[in-house]
């Protein structure tokens, strides 16, 4: 039988096993945590941490998860001599701590969103946790967009749009000069004030106001200007299709031009199938209007073997800009003007060239060269009609006095014989 001693030595003993199964349970159990707020503020451009700590395991696998994302962003094990693995895209952004921390290394605008850690261990369970991280900025980087459009009554409608990429969302105000601007009836903000629209029927209104945009948030503020311009063309281009019966130009506007239009103009033959609809003084002829949104249009049907010249009238509906470059097509084209000057600057020299040929072939020409007695002997004796001999009875004829008084110099030298020598006759007295 037990006595009250063994009774408690019994209770001593099961209340140690069953403290000792309690606490090893708490142990076993993975649990991760946040350090610090959920919710994470940031200044675009700096480091942050989203910090956490562990317990019940040791060294347990963990997952970065971004909100949207289905695939993670960080996996790792903690203490693992292997690299962590990061999502190729944010590797210059993102680090993982070694306790399962992730930080951000210049933590760009776009990584505001949530944040979702999970770390397993096998047999152990799993145990997450979630943060927000949200990366402020003030207002920077964003340049002023300008569109126009005619209204229903005929309005030209000059629309000004301010967007910056601020966080918290910036507040836009508008002034034209010193003057504050709003809602009336010639200038329209919109409910995020971001857009301003400015309402008339005369261009010239419009032009030659300073406006204003001021973007501003509690990190900042930033101001631009917009300085309207009237309808004009920045660039232009003119191609055509491999048989050369379509022609495409292409143009671009400045960004704070007002244009409602274009009017394409051609100098040249006849379209085939279109009718000219207006004649401008230097004979351009407009073909086809195009809205203010356009930049490009297609031209047909063209000959070949004609040569046209195309242009692009911008417009603020009757007020017109100054026209775009002249492109000219077709077998006409000429030459460019680099070669044109090339020609140009040749034209004296080969003048010159010409003269001194010229002058050269007329002192040849003029040049006589002496014939030697020989061959002037040669020459008599073969077109003359020689005298038969007369006999002299044994006498010698009288010497060639001329010839006796001739200088060495002046003695012909016998020419070399090229041909076969005639045949010589000799008169013999018998």
């Amino acid at each position: 039988m037990t006595g009250p001693d063994d009774f408690g030595r019994l209770s001593a003993g099961f209340l140690t096993i069953l403290l000792s199964f309690t606490f090893q349970g708490v142990l076993c159990e993975l649990v991760v945590s946040p350090v610090g707020p959920t919710l994470v503020n940031a200044i675009c451009g700096s480091n942050v941490t989203l910090a956490v700590s562990f317990s019940g395991a040791p060294d347990p696998a963990v997952t970065w998860f971004m909100k949207g994302f289905s695939l993670p962003v960080v996996t790792w094990t903690i203490n693992s001599n292997t690299i962590p693995d990061i999502d190729e895209n944010r590797r210059k952004v993102l680090r993982i701590e070694p306790n399962g921390s992730l930080t951000f290394v210049n933590v760009p605008l776009e990584y505001t969103s949530n944040y979702t850690i999970e770390m397993t261990k096998s047999g152990l369970g799993r145990s997450s946790a979630t943060f927000t991280l949200e990366v402020f900025s003030s207002p920077v980087n964003f340049l002023p967009a300008v569109g126009t459009r005619v209204d229903s009554e005929g309005k030209i409608v000059v629309a000004i749009q301010c967007v910056s990429e601020a966080w918290p969302k910036a507040v836009v105000s508008w002034s034209k000069g010193s003057e504050a601007l709003a809602n009336g009836t010639t200038h329209q903000i919109s409910s995020d004030t971001t857009q301003l629209e400015i309402l008339g029927y005369n261009v010239s209104k419009f032009l030659l106001q300073n406006y204003f945009c001021n973007c501003s948030n509690p990190l900042g503020s930033q101001r631009r200007e917009i300085l309207l311009t009237g309808p004009s063309i920045s660039n232009s281009s003119l191609f055509s299709n491999h048989n050369g019966t379509i022609v495409t130009l292409t143009w671009e506007v400045p960004p704070t031009s007002v244009v409602t239009g274009f009017d394409i103009q051609m100098k040249g033959p006849d379209l085939l199938g279109k009718n000219r609809t207006q004649t401008s003084l230097n004979g351009f002829n407009t073909i086809q209007h195009e809205l203010g949104t356009t930049r490009r249009a297609d031209i047909f049907i063209l000959d070949p073997n004609l040569t046209y010249m195309f242009r692009i009238i911008p417009k603020a509906l009757t007020t017109e800009g100054d026209p775009s470059t002249v492109h000219r097509i077709g077998p006409g084209e000429g030459l460019s003007r680099s070669a044109i000057a090339g020609i140009a600057a040749g034209i004296p020299s080969g003048i010159l060239f010409l003269v001194l040929l010229g002058g050269f072939v007329y002192f040849c020409r003029q040049i006589r060269y002496p014939l030697s007695k020989t061959v002037e002997k040669v020459k008599t004796s073969q077109t003359e009609t020689t005298p038969p001999n007369l006999l002299t009875g044994g006498q010698k004829s009288p010497p060639d006095y001329n010839r006796l008084q001739q200088t060495p110099s002046e003695r012909p030298v016998a020419l070399p014989i090229f041909g076969t020598p005639l045949p010589v006759r000799i008169a013999t007295t018998v």
